[in-house]
């Protein structure tokens, strides 16, 4: 069975890049497809991720809105939603992380060490 995963990232106020963060919840994805022989994991993330990767910075403000609902209807297509850390400090995290609960996703986090560990919902 293929489980789609969406990768909520904070984009400011952090150390790392956006690219750096990106790839390490890749890591923790393929980590826990080694562990999983009955399920694949599929990564989906916003369109423009690449853009803002190589550009190094953050959406336009008068894009917001649009984005936000765009990660807003990738966190509802998920069947996971991964959390990368410090995402408690990104207003568009904790969005997608009220989306996630609201709709009863499966949470995976990422901690300050780079361990993860993940909520089942009920």
């Amino acid at each position: 069975m293929v489980k789609k995963i969406f990768i909520s990232l904070p984009f400011t106020g952090v150390e790392d890049t956006i690219g750096e963060r990106l790839e390490s919840l890749k890591a923790i994805v393929a980590e826990a497809q080694n562990g999983d022989s009955e399920n694949e994991y599929q990564i989906i993330t916003q369109e423009n991720i690449g853009d803002i990767i190589r550009e190094e910075k953050s959406v336009p403000k008068d894009e917001h809105a649009y984005w936000m609902g765009k990660d807003i209807q990738l966190v509802l297509e998920s069947d996971i939603v991964l959390f990368g850390y410090g995402y408690d400090s990104s207003k568009g995290c904790r969005l997608e992380y009220c989306a996630a609960t609201i709709f009863n996703k499966e949470k995976w986090f990422q901690a300050k060490d780079g361990t993860w560990y993940k909520i089942t919902p009920y």
